[in-house]
């Protein structure tokens, strides 16, 4: 973010050769935020406006800069390399890359961390750990990257030897614990000062805010940190003697099936749709929409009893080869899944697709949007969306499934509604960050004239 000139380019070594000097620009993300911003369907969907343009404090936030050091963000610039200067999003990729491995696996804080989010750089350290190699290389490519010709597009001397000196001790420390201490495995996340950091964080929060904290207002903050971790509600998959958060909040209101689904003028808000049919999807909204059919129907298994002829109906089995045109459906799942993702069939897709082409319809039409946003905008979508994949006489939702007897379009309904809470919910923040954007100016803006 301080490099001179205008795209705040960074130059370094290629990890694969060292040799190779490539280029990551800050400004290709803050672009493919630009091109995400107003967008349904997002391919990175972490990335927001502050950590595109943070301010001077905001750049010492680290849950900022894990939005743009995140792999949704590399694998979408992957997704973009088929655009001109597709060099810069590839070494930008492999930069964040190379900085999120490295964070994974310096920051594993449970044993099982690993296995919940399915990935292998989150394992605790072990004996003869192959991700020792991996921090060797990297401390080798700070080396040559420190020693470039080049003046400007590096880090600074200090970054540089703290960064060197963080792996080389990290990795010292592990293989001490491991061979002279009998440790099993050891949790890096332990051997750093953020947790203690964290803790005085919140002293100065729960005492207003303020750097100077009296030792009185350090005990009276310890009873609350410690009344805080007492008071919990525990999943009944954790333990069926504790409360159900679902129970808990399902016993304030049990909504019906009416609420569902009020009576609306269908044709009348179909007929508003005018440019429905002329709506093009590009491959990468296609790509995103892919993502999202995905979730929603790992979404549905997670909240209800499925058979095999379910997920087969639902989903493409990962081990086929997949050519022709629904190879490119695929490609940001591809680069995405660590092995749990699931991967929707053609009609859930299909399905989605025509979802978020009423969603775009509405969208383009300030009036129709207006109506729809101040009514219940969700059941509504979700009504039309069933109207015209009906009108279409799509194959396969009006069965029912031969094991469990489900109706095929009872799941399209939920899988709708997942999927419509999506599209609103980037909607909403792109309306949200458009009016802070413009609170903020305005307020700038009287500041300037006031002086």
């Amino acid at each position: 973010l301080n490099q001179k000139d205008c795209k705040c380019t960074s130059s370094f070594p290629s990890f694969e050769d060292f040799t190779e000097i490539h280029s990551a620009s800050f400004e290709t993300i803050r672009a493919l935020y630009k091109a995400d911003q107003s967008s349904l369907a997002k391919l990175a969907t972490r990335l927001t406006a502050k950590a595109c343009w943070p301010s001077s404090l905001e750049r010492q936030n680290v849950k900022l800069a894990l939005k743009v050091f995140d792999n949704s963000t590399a694998s979408a610039l992957k997704v973009c390399c088929s655009k001109p200067h597709s060099d810069t999003h590839s070494h930008t990729a492999e930069f964040i890359t190379i900085i999120c491995d490295i964070w994974k696996m310096f920051n594993i804080n449970t044993p099982y961390k690993g296995i919940r989010l399915n990935d292998e750089l989150s394992h605790p350290f072990v004996l003869n750990d192959p991700r020792f190699n991996y921090v060797s290389r990297v401390i080798d490519w700070l080396e040559k990257w420190k020693n470039l010709p080049k003046k400007t597009g590096k880090l600074t001397t200090q970054t540089f030897t703290s960064f060197r000196h963080s792996c080389i001790a990290i990795t010292s420390i592990i293989n001490h614990l491991i061979q002279d201490c009998d440790f099993t495995y050891v949790l890096t996340s332990f051997l750093q000062n953020d947790p203690l950091e964290h803790h005085f964080g919140l002293y100065r929060m729960m005492a207003g805010a303020q750097y100077h904290v009296s030792y009185c207002q350090i005990l009276e903050s310890e009873r609350r940190i410690k009344l805080s971790s007492i008071l919990k509600l525990f999943s009944s998959q954790a333990s069926t003697e504790e409360l159900s958060i679902k129970e808990f909040i399902g016993s304030f209101s049990t909504p019906s099936e009416h609420q569902y689904f009020p009576t609306f003028d269908l044709e009348h808000f179909i007929s508003s749709l005018h440019n429905y049919s002329n709506i093009i999807v590009t491959t990468q909204t296609l790509q995103a929409i892919a993502y999202i059919a995905g979730y929603t129907v790992h979404s549905y298994f997670k909240k209800s009893n499925h058979c095999q002829a379910c997920l087969s109906f639902l989903t493409e089995d990962k081990e086929m080869e997949i050519v022709g045109s629904l190879d490119s459906y695929y490609t940001l799942l591809q680069l995405i899944d660590r092995g749990s993702l699931k991967w929707p069939s053609y009609c859930v897709i299909e399905a989605i697709v025509s979802l978020w082409k009423i969603c775009k319809s509405i969208e383009e039409d300030p009036l129709l949007f207006k109506d729809i946003v101040n009514g219940p905008s969700r059941h509504l979508i979700v009504k039309i969306t069933l109207k015209i994949i009906e009108e279409e006489e799509s194959k396969g939702w009006r069965d029912s499934c031969p094991i469990c007897d489900t109706v095929g379009w009872d799941i399209l309904v939920k899988l709708l509604t997942s999927a419509t809470n999506c599209f609103l919910s980037n909607k909403i923040k792109n309306m949200n960050n458009i009016q802070r954007l413009h609170t903020e100016n305005t307020r700038k803006l009287k500041k300037f004239k006031s002086t």
